[in-house]
């Protein structure tokens, strides 16, 4: 995933055009003028742009200028114009040749299942149609795993409860494409995937509650769409073919974990309008996570794909014309949520090993485990 870094000296260079283009100082990017940190496919470039221009190439996406080609590129308006920038990298040199393209680990496929040319104008489009390259390979990956794990999640959801129209899954739209699958296959996907999860579930369904309910609701969704009300959980349990013990008394066991989630992780939500685009990214923060059990290599992946989603993340704030103090602010905020939502799943997790502890529910012994998953058998 690295960049292929080359032994050029940052020296003159031939263009896309064959124009001799001058060398600009080996502490400058070449294309916005920012601080250069190296070496980017033969060019002294900054991070950004070394992404970005990565990010076309491999997925070959094609842009179109509306101003006929003449847009400024610089550090403060670098991404207003995708087609200009991408032109101007060309014309300094940067080799597509360096590029690295994705290696398909899984084999060939139909040209059916093959990806299709994406073709992107270079005016934004709206925040929420937009998705940073490494949030929406990582979490289409998931997808399916996720998927599996919630059809089991069902026998443990009674009918006592209600249904609500509940809007499309975050994961459902990002089914398109499973390039970042054969990576994770290659790598510890189980060992990463105990983790995901658990944080991927709570996610999901807090930031569904926000959407669907109002700042004084208590009611909360359910992983297959369905709704409790905090003022009601008795009945849930009372309608659940896995209670053994009192309603009740299970009721108030789950009661903490419950609230935790609608008053304090719904409520950040809802305080810092988190967008499907920020939940997304934190989808990827999640499945990409540290952990003394994976390998070393699958470690420094994690690492990088976690730094592609940030400086993804950093990009869609500023094409929406945000400051840097308003990214920064953003940016911590939807942060935040993680330790919030670390605590949720370790609530819930004591409360089904508490439960299972004193024959309350009948779980097959699946509920505890070092992640804190809840894996029903």
């Amino acid at each position: 995933m690295a960049d292929l870094v080359t032994t050029n000296s940052g020296g003159p260079s031939t263009s896309a055009g064959g124009e001799l283009q001058k060398a600009a100082p080996a502490n400058v990017c070449v294309v916005c003028g920012d601080e250069s940190d190296g070496l980017h496919f033969g060019r002294f470039t900054c991070r950004a742009c070394a992404a970005f221009f990565r990010r076309t190439v491999s997925l070959k996406l094609q842009y179109k200028c509306k101003r006929e080609g003449n847009c400024e590129v610089d550090k403060a308006a670098r991404n207003m114009c995708r087609a200009c920038r991408y032109q101007k990298c060309l014309q300094q040199g940067m080799l597509t040749t360096a590029v690295q393209h994705s290696r398909d680990g899984i084999g060939k496929r139909s040209r059916s299942g093959q990806r299709e040319r994406v073709f992107v104008s270079s005016s934004h489009t709206p925040g929420d149609a937009k998705m940073p390259r490494g949030t929406s390979e990582t979490v289409s990956s998931s997808s399916a795993a996720a998927h599996g794990i919630q059809k089991k999640q069902t026998q443990f959801i009674g009918i006592g409860y209600g249904r609500a129209q509940s809007p499309s899954s975050s994961s459902s739209i990002l089914l398109d494409q499973a390039s970042t699958a054969a990576t994770i296959l290659q790598l510890n996907a189980h060992k990463l995937f105990n983790t995901y999860y658990c944080l991927f579930s709570n996610a999901e369904r807090a930031f569904r509650t926000y959407k669907m309910f109002g700042a004084d609701d208590d009611r909360l969704l359910m992983p297959d769409g369905g709704y409790v009300r905090l003022s009601e959980l008795q009945k849930f349990y009372e309608n659940n073919t896995l209670v053994r013990g009192d309603p009740s008394q299970v009721a108030k066991i789950f009661e903490n974990a419950m609230h935790y989630l609608v008053k304090t992780v719904v409520a950040h939500m809802r305080h810092i309008e988190l967008s499907e685009m920020e939940l997304i990214a934190l989808f990827g923060i999640f499945i990409w996570s540290d952990s003394e059990e994976i390998s070393n290599e699958s470690l420094q992946t994690a690492l990088q794909v976690r730094n592609d989603i940030i400086v993804d993340l950093h990009m869609h704030y500023r094409s929406q014309g945000l400051s840097e103090a308003e990214v920064t602010l953003k940016t911590a905020n939807v942060f935040l949520l993680i330790p919030k939502l670390e605590l949720s799943v370790k609530l819930m997790m004591e409360n089904f090993c508490i439960s299972e502890l004193f024959n309350l529910m009948n779980l097959g012994g699946g509920a505890c485990n070092s992640k804190g998953c809840i894996l029903l058998k």
